[in-house]
């Protein structure tokens, strides 16, 4: 049920982001055109890895606040050096509010400058080291990870990117009403929240084997 509320209250959050980047003035419409044109080049702000005529994709939605995402991250990044045939696809679904949001947006703004993993690694040693008494932020990790800050102002809070992160709220909720992070989709297969590495590792097996022998 919490899960649930949390995923709602994410939602409602982004579609409120959304309204705001709707009702843009001149230099608004400036920076979705900056937008646009990046999502076009970078393709469509969705970072991937692995093969390009893969037999099998996997599909993972992470958040920049959940620690137990970073971890998931660097397996499958493994998983894709060992198995030759998978394409590894990585999504943000920032269901823990706010911030989850904006660090979301952040890390899209990343990848334009193809520095998404750079900003993933900095976000998890920022949010594992924080302090009590700091106040959390996503600008930090940003400029740790060596961005463009000026680029990354043209293009966070910007239409294209909330509707990007809009779509993968749409996709997950098509799959289970509650969703967790991290939520991996292995071929047929759903998997909410943290999964030991043996289990993980069984399942990608199992379907890569199923989608190989139906060729």
């Amino acid at each position: 049920m919490w899960a649930k509320l949390k995923f709602l209250t994410a939602f409602i959050i982004l579609l409120s982001y959304m309204a705001a980047a709707g009702h843009s003035d001149t230099n608004e419409k400036q920076k979705n055109i900056v937008a646009k044109k990046v999502i076009k080049v970078r393709g469509v702000f969705i970072p991937s890895i692995g093969a390009k005529s893969p037999s099998l994709i996997i599909i993972v939605y992470t958040d920049c606040l959940c620690p137990a995402c970073y971890e998931t991250l660097r397996y499958l990044n493994n998983v894709s050096k060992r198995y030759k045939s998978i394409r590894i696809v990585y999504k943000e679904l920032p269901i823990h509010g706010k911030l989850s949001i904006d660090c979301s947006a952040m890390a899209l703004a990343a990848h334009a400058q193809r520095k998404y993993w750079a900003f993933k690694s900095s976000a998890e040693q920022y949010f594992k080291n924080l302090s009590g008494q700091a106040i959390p932020n996503c600008w930090t990790p940003a400029i740790r990870a060596g961005l463009n800050i000026n680029m990354v102002k043209k293009i966070i809070n910007n239409k294209y990117v909330m509707q990007e992160l809009k779509e993968n709220f749409d996709e997950i909720k098509t799959f289970v009403s509650d969703p967790d992070t991290p939520m991996i989709i292995v071929g047929k297969t759903v998997i909410k929240g943290d999964l030991s590495k043996d289990k993980l590792e069984s399942i990608i097996k199992k379907e890569l084997y199923e989608k190989t022998c139906s060729y």
